[in-house]
């Protein structure tokens, strides 16, 4: 017997829902219609300078409206904020993760710099302003002894 698929729909409450929400929700939805699945909302609300309560209750609303209610959810990121830094301390102490340099840069000038070489690339990276913030990541070391 095959499990019934669940599939998510994780908007980021941080602006009005749109037609691209709506697109990828339907997507999903339509997906799990046809094979008796699961439909979950997840909502993505780690953004917490952008996020809006009443932009969460338009996404929730608009697939009400559009005939998509989740069978499951709303459920939200961040009450698993917890479960997901055990999780990152276990696979640190293990050695399966290490911290990545994204971005190596210093100044604002040498921000400017990579932003222009990395766009004549074709490389689309995220704002300029925020490279300073966000330098660093944690990445799955995929064997041992390897980055």
């Amino acid at each position: 017997m095959t499990t019934p698929p669940r599939a998510r729909f994780a908007p980021s409450p941080t602006g009005y829902f749109h037609v691209g929400s709506a697109r990828a929700a339907l997507f999903n939805w339509l997906f799990v219609r046809q094979h008796g699945g699961t439909f979950v909302l997840r909502i993505e609300d780690t953004d917490e300078a952008r996020n809006r309560p009443e932009w969460t209750d338009g996404i929730i609303t608009a697939l009400d409206w559009l005939g998509m209610a989740p069978d499951e959810g709303p459920y939200f990121q961040t009450a698993q904020a917890d479960v997901h830094a055990t999780a990152i301390e276990a696979l640190w102490a293990t050695g399966a993760l290490y911290a990545y340099q994204l971005y190596p840069v210093q100044n604002a000038e040498d921000i400017h710099l990579h932003h222009h070489a990395m766009a004549e690339l074709g490389v689309r990276i995220p704002d300029p302003h925020t490279l300073r913030v966000h330098r660093r990541a944690l990445r799955l070391r995929l064997h041992p002894g390897g980055d």
